[in-house]
């Protein structure tokens, strides 16, 4: 039993070669995805296999998240392998930084290894380094984990989550982060391994785009925003008809159904658009959150009012720490699947 190194390959260069040489050597397995590269790159993976390396190629470019989904399936069928090291084809990663991937996946055979870069030297680029501090810190808020990188490409994957990467979502850069913001749903830690910080010319050919990796991060919590926007504009909205249909009609015969409507229609935007899960307990729980989310806001609002804040200030303060609590126990909660 053992690993293998899979590398997804787009018009990759001499280096995909240099780094072949260096994995055979130490008679390290490895398989190659050739993701739809041109003809004029043939060369380069003729190089590749003439060195007993297998290459699966895509006829046309679908993407480093369907590159590495075709690898993990094709090695899912090799019953002598224990795990998969993913490598970029690039020349970032170094074999001696392989190597340190795998004997961490020894040692921690059901884990998520990931290969995690150093931002504060010198040689990263600023670009690199704004954009892995906001990926950092967004991907603590929704997820709850601290990874110091979230795009790293060099991870170790075992044998154990090969289903879950094939069926996972995602056929481009969005596929990486998918693994990371569900690897706590199939049950598996992460563990982080330092590796050497490598940029190829200021890193001006990588593919990473910050605003859609973060995007892909925050579009659960965008999706939530808009669902409390909606639900929202159903509360005000229903309040304002009673109250223009029906003139004398008292302050709570008004305000509680609109805020039942609001909070029905909440629930199942929730469940059925922003978590897509649940439990048949999910409406008793949430019952339950919205209630205690309704006092804690009411005291805090009360003790700052005392303190001599007016009461739009208190509830703008108390307000927008309050959605992010609500969001976090809404995941971890209320939507959660057992």
């Amino acid at each position: 039993m053992g690993y293998i190194v899979l590398i997804p390959a787009y018009k990759p260069s001499e280096k995909l070669v240099e780094l072949i040489d260096e994995l055979n050597a130490d008679n390290i397995r490895t398989l190659v995805v050739n993701d739809g590269s041109s003809s004029e790159y043939d060369a380069i993976f003729d190089k590749v296999r003439e060195r007993g390396i297998e290459v699966v190629v895509h006829d046309v470019n679908m993407g480093k998240g369907m590159a590495l989904k075709t690898g993990i399936e094709r090695i899912s069928k090799m019953d002598d392998v224990d795990g998969i090291v993913t490598a970029d084809a690039d020349g970032q990663h170094l074999e001696k930084d392989i190597i340190r991937i795998m004997d961490s996946m020894r040692k921690h055979p059901d884990s998520l290894i990931l290969g995690v870069r150093q931002f504060a030297k010198s040689n990263v680029p600023f670009r690199s380094r704004l954009g892995n501090w906001v990926t950092k810190c967004l991907f603590f808020l929704v997820a709850r984990l601290r990874i110091s990188d979230t795009q790293t490409g060099l991870r170790g994957l075992p044998r154990s989550i090969f289903g879950h990467l094939i069926e996972l979502e995602g056929s481009r850069y969005e596929y990486e982060m998918s693994m990371l913001l569900s690897v706590r749903h199939w049950g598996v830690s992460i563990v982080q391994v330092p590796i050497e910080t490598v940029y190829i010319d200021g890193n001006k050919g990588s593919s990473f785009n910050t605003f859609k990796d973060t995007f892909a991060i925050a579009k659960q919590l965008l999706k939530f925003s808009v669902s409390s926007l909606i639900s929202t504009l159903v509360d005000y909205g229903i309040y304002m008809a009673l109250g223009f249909i029906f003139p004398q009609l008292a302050y709570a015969a008004r305000f509680i159904p609109a805020r039942v409507a609001s909070a029905t229609c909440n629930y199942l935007l929730n469940r059925l658009v922003v978590f897509k899960k649940g439990t048949a307990s999910s409406v008793f729980k949430y019952i339950l959150l919205a209630a205690c989310v309704m006092l804690v806001s009411a005291l805090c609002v009360n003790c700052l009012e005392h303190l001599g804040l007016g009461s739009f200030l208190s509830k703008v303060l108390i307000d927008a720490p309050m959605f992010f609590v609500n969001y976090y126990f809404q995941k971890e909660f209320v939507f959660k699947k057992k």
